[in-house]
């Protein structure tokens, strides 16, 4: 692009990007922590559970409900360690991978930049120095045409030789320089091309990988969603299996202590 302004367009795309990832493993990362905290909480809220004085039916009940508590919360337990261990490593390798390449990429293209804009003007400054022995030439070749003194008609055609002999050499140096400059171009050019090929296939890869994150991410998550929502329907299957008045009459004869009335003391 003009004045070589895609080289700073492709390296601010590859420090978003690097920054893309790292903030999508920023939150998988927080996302994971909460799920681990949310899932201890979990458990120890299930303890309350524990040693209830429930019979039959409701007993059953309520140590269905304690169990699948519990059981969800060791389920985000190990879904806060699958996400850390199989989307968040791989995000952090990835971003370590993606530094380098980016660091690789902006040492390699800005040192032929460099040499580029160097050579460049060293080109300006051996033209600007031609330009200038041409000028006093054709004013040595004006005065030669106005001098009528044979001693400083001689002065001026010895003084113009030397100066075209002058101007001859920093037109080869010119030459010189200027091919040089057309070789750095060259391979300015072959280098951008292939970086540019490499990068499109790096930032191919780079969407792919994130998208399969995400979409294991959301794999994670749902499996677990359904395994809270097959707890609750064991719940409600315990539930509907709850009979009051059988409970009730277990209950009367388990601790029935008889049919005596005790009456109040007469006077």
């Amino acid at each position: 692009g003009k004045a070589d302004k895609g080289l700073e367009v492709l390296l601010n795309h590859m420090r978003k990007t690097k920054e893309a990832c790292d903030s999508l493993n920023k939150v998988l990362k927080g996302r994971a922590e909460i799920e681990e905290n949310y899932g201890r909480q979990l458990v120890e809220l299930s303890k309350n559970l524990i040693d209830q004085d429930e019979i039959l039916s409701m007993r059953d009940s309520m140590e269905t409900l304690r169990l699948e508590i519990e059981a969800t919360g060791q389920s985000r337990i190990d879904l806060a360690l699958d996400v850390k261990e199989q989307v968040t490593v791989l995000l952090n390798e990835f971003s370590s991978n993606q530094e380098k390449i980016i660091n690789n990429y902006k040492t390699v293209m800005e040192r032929h930049l460099y040499l580029k804009n160097s050579q460049t003007q060293e080109v300006l400054k051996v033209n600007e120095k031609y330009q200038k022995k041409c000028e006093a030439a054709i004013a040595i070749s004006n005065k030669l045409n106005s001098c009528t003194n044979e001693e400083e008609i001689k002065y001026c055609k010895s003084l113009l030789r030397q100066t075209l002999v002058e101007a001859k050499e920093i037109d080869k140096e010119y030459i010189m320089v200027i091919n040089r400059l057309h070789q750095i171009y060259r391979k300015w050019q072959q280098e951008w091309t292939r970086k540019c090929e490499n990068y499109q296939k790096f930032e191919e890869e780079r969407i792919r990988f994130l998208f399969d994150q995400m979409w294991n991410y959301a794999n994670m998550f749902s499996t677990v969603c359904v395994a809270d929502d097959e707890g609750c329907e064991k719940l409600r299957v315990q539930l509907e299996k709850c009979d009051s008045k059988r409970d009730i009459i277990y209950y009367i004869r388990e601790h029935k202590t008889g049919s005596i009335i005790t009456e109040a003391p007469k006077y």
